[in-house]
C-alpha cells in the first residue's frame, strides 16, 4: 500500500512539472512537452487556451490518435514543432472542430528513414481549417483527397516532404462532407500552395483544374521532368509560379495559356534549352522573369520570344549558352530595371539592344566574350547605373560609348585587354570605378579629371610603372584606391596629397624601393598595404598619425626610423612585418599595438620591456626568426586576462642557464606580468653541453640541462680569488670546456675526445659530472680525483686504460655513476671501491677481466646496475655479488663461462635464484655453447648409464641438427622474400650499403625536387627541409622557395629545378590535388614518362586512391609510395634518395633545428618519431 501511494505521488509531482512548463503571453499558450499524452494537456492553462503552441524536447516517437487532444475545445489555432510524430490517426481532431490554423512542422527530416503516416479522413472533423503548414515530416504520400474535407482551405504548405504525385491530392475533383449531400470542387478557395523540396516527377494535365483562386504556387526544389500541355489549366488567378531547380528541359507552347495573370515567373537552374514560340505570349502582366542556369542558345531565344512583355521589369538569362544579342530581341520591354546577361558566350550586342530601355538601371554582362564596346551598343537607356563587363575580352572602349550613360554610378571593367584608360570623363555621378586586371601601362593626368564624386578606384594587376602628382589630382572624395600588383617603382611626393577623404590604399606587390612621405598630407587615412615590394627602410614619423592598420611584409626592411614624438601619437593597432630583414625589434613600436607579426625575419635580439607599454595587445608573432637566447624582461607585458598570445617557435633557442625559465611560462600566475606563449610545446632548442640529443623538447628537457659554458669562476664564498694559489677558485682547464647551470648545483667538465694521456690538473674543485672519455690515458694513478666531494658522474669509458690505481678514487663519496667500460683492464685492486659506498652504476663492460675477488665489489652497498659483460670470466664465486640487496640489474653476458660441472654447479643455482636481476639469464652459454642453466640440470642427472645413453643416442643429434637447420633456412628465405624491401631500407639505414644495386653517381645539382601545395609548406619547410637538409645533407629544391611562383603556369624556373634534380618528390595531399596536380601534370608528362622511376609519392592525409585521376594512378604504380605517419618513414625516404657523398653534406651557416613530426601543428599531419 505504500508503495502504491509513493507511485501516485511520483506521478503526479511529474504531471505537475510538465504543467508547469507552459506560459501564456497574450493570446497564445505555449508547452515545452515530451510527450502529447492526456494526462500532460489535461490543466485549466492548455485546456482554456484558444492558441496553443506546443514545442517538443524529446526525440522519442509521438502519435496524434483521438485521445490526445479531446480536452482542447475551444483551440482555434494549434502548432505542433520539433515533434517526431510517425502517425497523425483519423479522429485525433475530432474534439476541436473550431480549429482554423494547424502547423505539424517535425524534426523528421533529420532521420531518412522515418515518415510521418497521416490516416484517412483524418481531417473531416476540422471543415474549418484555413491554415495548414505539414512541413518537415518526411511524408511519403497519404490518402487520396486527404484536403478536401477542408473546404475552407485558403494557405497549404507541405514543403521539404516526400510526396510523389500532385494528382493523388484530388484538386480536379468534386468532395462531398460527411451528413452533407451537395459537393463542391476540392480547393477551391487555396490562395496559396508550397510544394517544394518534395519528390514530384510530373504535373499531370488539369491536375489543378479547382484552384480557381491560387495565387502563388511553389514546385521549386523537386524533381520534375515533364509538364504536360494543360498542367495549369484552370489557374486564372495565378500570379507566382516557381518551377526553379528541377530538371525541365522543354515547356510546352501552351503551358501558360490560362494564366494570364501572372507578374513572376521562375525557371532557373534547370535544364532548358528551347523556349518556343508563344510561350510567354500574353503575359502583359508579367513582372519578373528568371531562366538564368538553363541551357539556353540564340537559337531559341530569338525577337519573338519575349514579344508582348511590356511590364517586364527583371529579367535574367545568365548562366547560359547565348551568343549574340539581337537588337529587337527586348524592343517591347520599355520598362524594364534589371537585365542580366552574365556568364554566357556572347561576342556581339547589336546597336542599340537596350535603345527602347528608358528605366534600365542595372546591366550585367560579365564573363562573356566581347571585344569592344562601340558608340551606339548603350545608346538608348540613360538611366543606368551599375554597369559590369567583368572578365571579357575587351580591348577597345569608343571614347563616345560611356557618354550615354550620363547617371553611372559603378562601372566594372576588370579583367579585359584594355591597354588604355577609358573615357570617363563624362560620368560625373561615378562612384566605384573597376579597371583591376588589364594591360593599362599608364595613367594621363587627365584621365580622371572631372569625376570628383568617385569613392572606390581599383588599377590593380595592370603595368603601371609610375604615378604622378597629377593622377588623382581632382579625386577629393576618393576612399579606397588599390594600386596593386603594377610594376610601380616610383611615386612622387603629392601623387596623394590632393586626396581628402583617402582612408585605405593598396600599393603592395610594385617594385617600389621606399614610401618616403607620400601619405603625410592624408589626415583620415587609416588602412595601408605596402607589401611584397623592394622597401629596405621604412620611417614611421613619415606615416599619418591616425593610421590603423600597416602591412608592409614581404620587403626587405633592414631597419626601421622614428622619432618619440610622433611615435606617442600614433593609433596603429595592427602592424604586419613578416618576411623580412629586420635584426632586432625594440622602442620602434607603437604603443597601441594589438596583432604584431615579426615572423620569418632574422631577428637576434628583442630588446628588454620591448611590449610592457602595449596596454591593448593581443597577439605577437616571432616564429621562425633567429633568436637563439630570449631574456625574460624581453617578453615583459601589462598583467591583463587573457593574457597576449605569442608565439615564438621556430628559432634556434640554445636551451643555456639562463633559458630555463621558458619552460615554465604558461604557469599560471595572479598578475602575471608574462605572455601565454601558444606554440610552447612545439618549441625545440639545441642543448649547450652537446652530448647525447642535440635538439630537445623545450618543455621535456631536464632542468639539469640548461647550462651556461664558463671559464673562470670565484664562488659567493671564496675570499681568495685575487690570489694566484686559491683552491675555490674554479679555472677550467685548456683541454677541457666547462658549464654550470642557473644556481651552480651542476658544474660540468667535459674533457671528452681532447687526446689526454694524463688525468687533467687543475680540474673545479665543486666539479659534478666529469667526462674524461676518449682518450688515451693508459694508467689512471693514485688520488687523481682527489678534493672532488661533488662529484656524481665519472666517465672513463674509451680511454685505454690498462691499469688503475686503488687509490685512484679516494674521497668521491658522492659519485653515483662510474663508466670505465671499453678500456682493457685485466684485474681490479680489492680497495679500490672502498669509499664508493653511494655508488648507484659501475660499468665494466668490454674489457679484459679475468677474476674478481668477493672484496672488490663488497663496500657498494647502494648498487643497482652492474655490466661486466664482454670480459674474460670464466668463473665467478656467487659470494662476489652478495654485496648489495639493491641490484636491480647485473649484465654478465658475452663472457668464455667454463662448462666443468665441479665449477658451474654453484654459480648456475645462484643464477637460477636470481633470474630476475640477471639480463638474459636463460641464454648465457659456457664454452661449449650450452645454455649453463640447461647444463646444470645436466650435471646433476649424470648417472653410471650415461655411457648407454650416448650411444642410443648418438644419430639423434645429427638428424635433428639437419632438420632444425633446413627449417631455419626455409623460414630465412621466405622471411627474406617478403621482407626484403625493409631488409634493403634497414641496411641502409644502419651501413649505408644498398643490397643488389649499384650507387648511383649523377651530376643533378639537387637531391631531388619538391612539389607541393602551399597550403602544405610548414610540413615541407618545418619538417621535410630540417630533417633532410639540416638533419642529413640533402640538397632540395623546394618549389614554393627556390623557384619563381606563378599563378596558373608552371615557371620556367620550376622545369629547370625538375630537370637538375636526382628525383622527383610529389607531397601528395588533398591541397596538392586540388591546386597544384593540375598545373603540373601536362608540362610534366613527358618528364615523368622518362624517369617514372625516380619518382616518389610521398602520401599526407587521406587520400583516397580511386579519387585519383588516370595519369597519377599510373605514376604511382610504378613509383615509390611512401605514407606520412608510416614506421620507418625517414629510412625509407632516404633508401630512396641518392645517397650523399661526404663531398656535398654541407652543414648551414645558421641552422634551423629539425623539428619532430608530432609537434607540427597541422591536424591532417600524423607523425613517427625521428
Amino acid at each position: 500500500m505504500r508503495a502504491y501511494i509513493i507511485m501516485v505521488m511520483l506521478v503526479t509531482q511529474i504531471v505537475s512539472s510538465v504543467a508547469q512548463e507552459c506560459f501564456k503571453k497574450n493570446e497564445l499558450t505555449t508547452c515545452h512537452l515530451n510527450s502529447l499524452s492526456p494526462d500532460v494537456i489535461e490543466n485549466d492553462q492548455v485546456q482554456d487556451a484558444t492558441r496553443l503552441n506546443i514545442e517538443c524536447g524529446s526525440s522519442q516517437p509521438i502519435r496524434l490518435d483521438s485521445t490526445s487532444l479531446n480536452s482542447l475545445n475551444n483551440l482555434e489555432d494549434l502548432q505542433i514543432w520539433k515533434c517526431k510524430l510517425d502517425a497523425i490517426q483519423t479522429g485525433s481532431f475530432r474534439y476541436i472542430p473550431n480549429l482554423k490554423s494547424l502547423i505539424i512542422q517535425g524534426t523528421n527530416t533529420e532521420w531518412d528513414d522515418y515518415s510521418l503516416t497521416i490516416g484517412p479522413r483524418v481531417f473531416e472533423d476540422t471543415p474549418n481549417i484555413q491554415h495548414l503548414n505539414l512541413a518537415k515530416n518526411q511524408i511519403y504520400q497519404s490518402q487520396p483527397l486527404l484536403f478536401c474535407p477542408l473546404e475552407n482551405l485558403e494557405y497549404l504548405n507541405i514543403t521539404h516532404n516526400k510526396w510523389e504525385t500532385v494528382g493523388n491530392f484530388g484538386f480536379n475533383s468534386k468532395y462531398t462532407l460527411k451528413g452533407s449531400t451537395e459537393a463542391y470542387p476540392c480547393g477551391e478557395k487555396i490562395t496559396v500552395i508550397d510544394l517544394s523540396n518534395n519528390k514530384f516527377k510530373t504535373v499531370p494535365g488539369e491536375s489543378l483544374n479547382n484552384l480557381e483562386n491560387l495565387k502563388d504556387l511553389y514546385f521549386n526544389d523537386n524533381l520534375i521532368e515533364v509538364l504536360e500541355e494543360y498542367s495549369f489549366s484552370g489557374l486564372k488567378s495565378l500570379r507566382i509560379l516557381n518551377l526553379s531547380n528541377n530538371k525541365l528541359s522543354i515547356l510546352p507552347p501552351s503551358l501558360l495559356s490560362n494564366t494570364r495573370n501572372l507578374t513572376e515567373i521562375y525557371l532557373q537552374k534547370n535544364k532548358i534549352k528551347v523556349l518556343a514560340p508563344g510561350l510567354l505570349s500574353g503575359l502583359n502582366a508579367l513582372i519578373v522573369l528568371d531562366l538564368s542556369y538553363n541551357e539556353l542558345t540564340s537559337d531559341w531565344v530569338t525577337v519573338g520570344t519575349f514579344q508582348g512583355l511590356i511590364e517586364l521589369r527583371y529579367l535574367s538569362l545568365a548562366n547560359n549558352q547565348l551568343r549574340k544579342v539581337d537588337s529587337n530581341l527586348l524592343v517591347d520591354s520599355s520598362q524594364i530595371e534589371f537585365l542580366d546577361f552574365s556568364c554566357n558566350n556572347i561576342e556581339i550586342i547589336s546597336n542599340g539592344a537596350f535603345r527602347n530601355m528608358k528605366n534600365l538601371e542595372t546591366l550585367l554582362l560579365p564573363h562573356n566574350k566581347l571585344q569592344s564596346l562601340n558608340f551606339d551598343m548603350l545608346k538608348g537607356p540613360s538611366s543606368i547605373k551599375f554597369l559590369s563587363l567583368e572578365n571579357n575580352q575587351i580591348s577597345r572602349i569608343d571614347p563616345m560609348t560611356l557618354s550615354c550613360c550620363p547617371i553611372l554610378d559603378h562601372l566594372v571593367v576588370s579583367k579585359n585587354n584594355l591597354s588604355v584608360f577609358p573615357n570617363v570623363k563624362e560620368l560625373q555621378n561615378l562612384k566605384s570605378l573597376d579597371l583591376g586586371y588589364n594591360k593599362i601601362s599608364s595613367l594621363r593626368d587627365d584621365a580622371l579629371s572631372n569625376i570628383s564624386s568617385l569613392e572606390t578606384l581599383s588599377l590593380a594587376h595592370n603595368k603601371l610603372k609610375f604615378v604622378t602628382d597629377d593622377s588623382f589630382r581632382d579625386l577629393k572624395h576618393l576612399k579606397v584606391l588599390d594600386l596593386s600588383s603594377n610594376q610601380i617603382e616610383y611615386i612622387e611626393t603629392n601623387s596623394f596629397s590632393h586626396i581628402e577623404d583617402l582612408q585605405a590604399l593598396r600599393i603592395d606587390n610594385n617594385k617600389l624601393a621606399e614610401v618616403g612621405d607620400i601619405l603625410v598630407r592624408s589626415s583620415k587615412f587609416e588602412w595601408l598595404n605596402i607589401s611584397a615590394n623592394q622597401i629596405s627602410h621604412l620611417n614611421f614619423s613619415k606615416l599619418p598619425a591616425k593610421l590603423i592598420w600597416l602591412d608592409a611584409h614581404q620587403n626587405e626592411i633592414r631597419s626601421i626610423n622614428y622619432d618619440s614624438y610622433h611615435l606617442d601619437k600614433m593609433k596603429l593597432e595592427t602592424l604586419d612585418l613578416s618576411f623580412n630583414l629586420l635584426t632586432e625589434i625594440g622602442p620602434f613600436l607603437p604603443r597601441t599595438l594589438h596583432t604584431l607579426s615579426v615572423n620569418d625575419n632574422k631577428i637576434e635580439k628583442v630588446h628588454p620591456y620591448t611590449f610592457f607599454n602595449m596596454i591593448q595587445l593581443h597577439r605577437v608573432d616571432l616564429y621562425a626568426n633567429h633568436i637563439k637566447k630570449l631574456d625574460k624582461d624581453s617578453l615583459r607585458v601589462q598583467p591583463s586576462y587573457p593574457a597576449p598570445e605569442f608565439y615564438i617557435g621556430g628559432n634556434p633557442f640554445e636551451c643555456d642557464c639562463n633559458m630555463q625559465w621558458l619552460q615554465t611560462v604558461n604557469t599560471p600566475q595572479p598578475q602575471s606580468t608574462l605572455p601565454k606563449v601558444m606554440d610552447l610545446e612545439g618549441i625545440y632548442c639545441v642543448l649547450t653541453h652537446k652530448r647525447g640529443q642535440v635538439y630537445v623538447p623545450l618543455v621535456e628537457a631536464s632542468s639539469h640541462s640548461f647550462l651556461c659554458q664558463y671559464r673562470i669562476h670565484c664562488s659567493t664564498l671564496c675570499h681568495c680569488c685575487e690570489f694566484d694559489a686559491c683552491d675555490c677558485e674554479m679555472i677550467c682547464p685548456n683541454s677541457c670546456e666547462c658549464y654550470h647551470d642557473h644556481a651552480w648545483s651542476r658544474n660540468v667538465a667535459d674533457c671528452s675526445s681532447s687526446n689526454l694521456t694524463l688525468v687533467p690538473s687543475g680540474l673545479p674543485i665543486d666539479i659534478t659530472d666529469l667526462y674524461l672519455d676518449n682518450n688515451t690515458i693508459p694508467e689512471v694513478g693514485d688520488l687523481a680525483f682527489i678534493g672532488r666531494r661533488n662529484l656524481r658522474s665519472l666517465y672513463l669509458n674509451r680511454s685505454h686504460i690498462e691499469t688503475i690505481s686503488n687509490r685512484s678514487f679516494v674521497g668521491l663519496r658522492s659519485l653515483l655513476r662510474l663508466h670505465m667500460g671499453d678500456n682493457y683492464l685485466r684485474i681490479l685492486g680489492d680497495s679500490l671501491f672502498q669509499e664508493l659506498d653511494g655508488l648507484q652504476e659501475l660499468h665494466l663492460e668490454n674489457n679484459l677481466l679475468e677474476y674478481l675477488s668477493a672484496e672488490v665489489l663488497q663496500p657498494l652497498r647502494s648498487l643497482q646496475y652492474l655490466r661486466l659483460d664482454g670480459n674474460m670470466f670464466t668463473l665467478v664465486s656467487s659470494s662476489v655479488f652478495a654485496f648489495s640487496y639493491k641490484l636491480q640489474m647485473l649484465n654478465i653476458s658475452r663472457n668464455p663461462w667454463s662448462c666443468e660441472c665441479e665449477l658451474l654447479m654453484e654459480f648456475s643455482d645462484w643464477l637460477i635464484k636470481n633470474e630476475k636481476i640477471v639480463v638474459s639469464a636463460n641464454t648465457l652459454v659456457c664454452n661449449e655453447l650450452e645454455v649453463i642453466m640447461s647444463q646444470n640440470r645436466s650435471c646433476i642427472t649424470i648417472t653410471s648409464s650415461s655411457k648407454t645413453i650416448i650411444e642410443h643416442n648418438s644419430f639423434m643429434p645429427l638428424l635433428i641438427t639437419t632438420l632444425t637447420a633446413s627449417a631455419i633456412l626455409m623460414t630465412l628465405i621466405i622471411v627474406l622474400y617478403f621482407y626484403r624491401y625493409d631488409i634493403r631500407v634497414w641496411v641502409h639505414s644502419k651501413y649505408g650499403i644498398r643490397l643488389f644495386a649499384k650507387r648511383e653517381q649523377t651530376s643533378e645539382l639537387y637531391n631531388s625536387f619538391v612539389a607541393y601545395s602551399t597550403k602544405d609548406e610548414p610540413f615541407v619547410i618545418q619538417t621535410l627541409k630540417s630533417n633532410l637538409e639540416y638533419g642529413h645533407g640533402y640538397k632540395l629544391c623546394l618549389q614554393y622557395r627556390d623557384c619563381t611562383p606563378s599563378t596558373v603556369f608552371v615557371s620556367d624556373s620550376v622545369l629547370q629545378g625538375i630537370e637538375n634534380s636526382q628525383r622527383i618528390m610529389l607531397i601528395l595531399s588533398e591541397h596538392f590535388l586540388s591546386s597544384e596536380w593540375q598545373r603540373l601534370k601536362a608540362v610534366m608528362h613527358h618528364i615523368f614518362k622518362a624517369r617514372r622511376r625516380k619518382l616518389i609519392v610521398v602520401i599526407v592525409g587521406d587520400i583516397k586512391m580511386k579519387d585519383l585521376d588516370h595519369d597519377l594512378k599510373l605514376y604511382m604504380k610504378t613509383s615509390a609510395k611512401l605514407v606520412w605517419g608510416e614506421s620507418r618513414f625517414w629510412e625509407k625516404l632516404r633508401y630512396e634518395l641518392v645517397d650523399v657523398t661526404k663531398r656535398r653534406r654541407c652543414t648551414p651557416s645558421l641552422p634551423i633545428p629539425p623539428v619532430p613530426n608530432e609537434v607540427i601543428d597541422l591536424s591532417h599531419y600524423t607523425a613517427p618519431p625521428l
